[in-house]
This record gives C-alpha cells, structure tokens and sequence, in this order.
C-alpha cells in the first residue's frame, strides 16, 4: 500500500503516516494540492491530512480539497505534537543564537525560545528546517521538529517536549478514493457536507432532528468552495451510524432543509477523544 502525507521524511504528517501504516510505502508531496492530486489520480491509495490542531485551531483550505477532490474520509488520528530542540552534533546550548522551523512550530515553543533569547527564523517545514541545518553544518543554530526528523537526518536531540501545552495534537483524517464500509456499531462518527436551502433558518432547521433525536453533534464548519460566486457548504460531524433509526430520522430532516448533501465516510473514533 502506498500512503502519503504532506511533507518531507521527518514531517510530523509522515510520522502520523508511520503510526497508522507501519508497513506501508510512505510517500511524502510538496502540498495538500499535490497530495489530494496523488490520491484522486490513484497514485497513492491513501492520504493521511491535518484538519485541526489544539493550539492552532482549523487547518486552512483542507475542506476544500476534499471536497473539490471528491474523496472520502475512512479514519482519524489524533498525534499528540511533542517538539525537540534539535542541533548539529557537537553543539550545546550556549551556542546557539537562532532557531529555525515552520511558523506554527515556532509559535506552539514561543515561550522556551523567548526564554533563552533566541531568534526565530520561519521556515518552510519542520523537518525541512532540520534537513537545512545539518545541510549547513551551522555550529550556532537548532531547529524545533520531531524527533523522528533528527533521526532521519543524524542529528541531535539537545531537549525534548519544550511546547508551550503539553496537550498539544493534531487531528488528521485517513482519506480515499472510494468509500470503505464501516459496521453499524457504538463509538462510529459520521462526516458529510451539504449546503442549506436558500430559505430563513434553513441552517437551524437542518439541524433540528439531531437535537430531537439525541443525536450528538461533534463538529460543525462553513466554508466556501473555491469557485467563482459559490456558497457556503457545512462540514457536520455527529456521533453515530448513518443506519441507525435516529441518524436515519435526523439526516431525514437535515436533507428536506438542504441540497448536494454527501456522506463523506463512517468511521471508528479514536479514543483520543
């Protein structure tokens, strides 16, 4: 099987790759476009992708793809993001002047690099970061990445968990080209996206037979496919099977009050959660 993931070796997207698919092919694309091309296109047969993270909130423009792209979600993964202080082997603490990663990276460790007076230099990715670093030989720099990243490119690993929260996690979705069943059993999620009728309180009243029928709503996001003049679609997420009775009642009366409504997946949740 060949999964990929948005990034280069040692991004925390391949390391969420790893943990799912520990024997699969890993293959890692410069962006979420290309990533979603890969998938659609069927040059890999599945794509690991953030959707949130807990300090950073909703990861921008993935709704999109996956809609745009017509694919399916089949799973989720919660990875807890734990970042390392990574330099060039020889380096100790008291050398170092400036730090180098992703701008969330940079961000999610504010207060140890404000602590020890660092400068902080964006860069492309967090793993990428650290490809420059041991590629530049520097005797005063470190980069914050995974410390999956400092093995895959022989470097050190000077301090660990030097985030701001130590519950920071990323939240990423397992996709398909084609919908894969899941049984109808207890701790299932359901994702669709749908676009409300052009009448007053149609997004209320869509909602309306989740709240009669207890059905437990997890997620709800609005966003604007990217073409010209569209409108806004829902991504929904709610607890439960698409055959259950109550979910058949609910998604019933979600459908009356909406149009181009479409199951993305059922899948099992994590128990993250």
């Amino acid at each position: 099987m060949k999964v990929g993931y948005q990034g280069v070796p040692g991004a925390y997207s391949h390391k969420a790759a790893k943990k799912n698919f520990p024997k699969a092919v890993h293959l890692g694309f410069k962006s979420f476009e290309d990533l979603t091309d890969a998938l659609r296109k069927g040059n890999i047969d599945r794509a690991l992708i953030p959707i949130a993270n807990s300090h950073a909130g909703r990861v921008y423009g993935v709704h999109n793809l996956i809609y745009e792209n017509n694919l399916y979600i089949i799973g989720e993964y919660f990875l807890p993001v734990h970042h390392a202080l990574i330099v060039n082997k020889g380096v100790k603490k008291e050398d170092i002047e400036k730090v180098f990663s992703h701008p969330q990276a940079l961000s999610q460790a504010s207060e140890y690099i404000k602590k020890n007076a660092w400068k902080s230099v964006t860069w492309s990715d967090t793993a990428e970061s650290v490809k420059h670093l041991v590629e530049s030989g520097s005797k005063k720099s470190a980069a914050i990445a995974s410390d999956l990243a400092a093995k895959i490119y022989s470097a050190k690993i000077l301090e660990r968990n030097i985030e701001n929260e130590k519950t920071n996690t990323t939240r990423f979705v397992i996709l398909s080209r084609k919908p894969v069943k899941c049984k109808k059993q207890k701790g299932v999620i359901t994702s669709i996206f749908y676009i409300t009728k052009n009448i007053p309180a149609a997004l209320y009243k869509s909602l309306g037979g989740f709240a009669s029928e207890g059905v437990n709503l997890l997620n709800i996001e609005s966003f604007v496919p990217m073409k010209r003049n569209a409108r806004a679609r829902f991504y929904l997420e709610f607890e439960g099977h698409p055959e259950e009775e109550r979910v058949k009642r609910a998604l019933a009366e979600l459908e009356f009050f909406s149009e181009d409504l479409r199951i993305l997946g059922t899948y099992k949740e994590m128990k993250h959660r």
